[in-house]
């Protein structure tokens, strides 16, 4: 199942395709007051962010245990692959160093018909290590 038509859905839309963790405040910070939540599915590779009215916002789906990748796209697929088939990218960060964490790989945006498709590499390849979807409003 293609995880970009969950974006501005309901909650419940989402939960009942996936077993879904209750939606928790996404700041465990009391003093800061938020109107966003979140949720996952471990077992599926999926964490969702929710808007304070409960719709989903941003997904984030782990390639090593998620089943399905949006668009139909492959876990195994290069950047390149990815340009051949996405077109060139509306942002992009290449591989470097990161104080405080370190080297971190490069990410590709895509601007699509329902949000941003951001896409991260490990380290020294091009293996994709998570995929994000964000509505047009959420990404930053």
């Amino acid at each position: 199942m293609d995880a970009s038509r969950f974006l501005g859905e309901s909650f419940d839309v989402l939960r009942d395709s996936y077993p879904m963790s209750q939606p928790q405040d996404r700041f465990s910070d009391e003093s800061v007051e938020s109107s966003e939540f979140t949720s996952e599915s471990a077992e599926h590779g999926i964490e969702a962010i929710l808007d304070g009215e409960q719709h989903v916002v941003t997904l984030f789906l782990d390639p090593a245990v998620c089943e399905e990748l949006p668009l139909g796209l492959d876990k195994s697929l290069s950047p390149s692959q990815l340009v051949d088939i996405l077109g060139l990218v509306d942002s992009a960060n290449p591989e470097q160093d990161v104080p405080p964490f370190g080297r971190v790989g490069a990410w590709y945006r895509w601007l699509l018909d329902f949000g941003y498709l951001h896409i991260e590499f490990a380290v020294g390849g091009g293996t994709i290590t998570r995929v994000t979807l964000m509505t047009h409003e959420k990404a930053p």
